[in-house]
């Protein structure tokens, strides 16, 4: 036999998608869901999960490990001093681990002990060890701080390495979102639902990890979204399909039962279907309501309040 001929006969192993190994999906689509005059900005993702063997039931969530914005990055590299192409102890640039793999956007208590050991003795020192000697102080501190309001105030804190600075980080945690979506209504595709998390702190605008990476650094059509199915052991729908059910889904909580709604639908379920929702204005903040509408229109949403 020859080596084409063998190779053609050995099967092909599916890889198994994981927190531990998440699948690089792609966006396919980004929708606008709150109106203008919304004091929020709520939005509707369709990811694309084709060639991932990735299946997921009505009530699971899908796990996304946000990434951080590249100007953030930078602003965190320059006030560092090193060279954003230098190779980290992961074998990639310092750029893009800190763009991957650790949490920018807010502070942990352990870079604060970190500049301690790095700050000569003076004015800088002396309000750093104020804040590190006092848990509930250091807490308040770091609560609405990132590394680029920290460094700016302690600049005399100086990392001999990348590595050193690196050590001190966490790293990004997966954010679950609800999927907002039946498998069998859009095969390969999970939706989701998600308020962009968007504030001001130390006059500086900032935004949540995960909610601003799939607003405003997700391309459509690009590669680069790791996610993996996370499944619930207890949020399902009732198996026996002539069970009434009552939904409770104020704001983003409307995901799932857009996807109970969604599963009923298709196969035929003869219980009723409330759904009680709730936001800050049905104007401009009705998520989804064309949809919940007709269902209801058509005998699918018995009652909707």
């Amino acid at each position: 036999m020859g080596d084409a001929e063998a190779e053609e006969k050995i099967p092909s192993i599916a890889v198994a998608y994981s927190r531990k190994n998440p699948f690089l999906a792609e966006l396919t689509r980004h929708d606008h869901l709150t109106r203008p005059g919304s004091l929020k900005d709520t939005r509707h993702f369709v990811i694309n999960l084709g060639g991932s063997g990735l299946q997921y039931t009505p009530g699971d969530s899908l796990g996304a490990f946000g990434r951080n914005p590249p100007a953030l990055v930078d602003q965190v590299i320059g006030l560092l001093g090193f060279d954003p192409e230098t190779i980290t102890r992961d074998t990639l640039t310092l750029r893009r681990t800190l763009v991957e793999d650790y949490t920018l956007n807010r502070a942990n208590r352990k870079i604060m002990s970190g500049l301690a050991e790095r700050i000569p003795q003076g004015e800088q020192r002396n309000r750093l060890m104020e804040i590190v000697d006092n848990s509930e102080v250091l807490s308040d501190f770091i609560y609405t701080r990132d590394y680029v309001d920290i460094l700016t105030e302690f600049d005399e804190a100086r990392f001999e390495s990348p590595e050193a600075f690196l050590s001190q980080l966490s790293p990004v945690m997966p954010r679950l979102y609800s999927i907002a979506s039946s498998l069998q209504a859009h095969p390969n595709e999970a939706h989701l639902c998600i308020s962009v998390v968007r504030y001001e702190t130390h006059d500086r605008p900032k935004t949540g990890l995960a909610s601003g990476f799939f607003a405003d650094h997700t391309e459509l059509l690009v590669k680069n979204i790791p996610v993996y199915v996370q499944e619930s052991r207890t949020f399902r729908l009732p198996q026996d399909r002539s069970t009434d059910i009552i939904m409770v889904g104020p704001g983003t909580g409307l995901a799932p039962f857009r996807a109970f709604l969604e599963q009923r639908a298709l196969e035929g379920a003869t219980g009723c279907n409330w759904l009680i929702f709730g936001e800050q204005h049905r104007a401009t903040d009705f998520l989804y309501g064309e949809e919940l509408l007709d269902y209801q229109k058509k005998g699918k949403l018995r009652r909707l309040d």
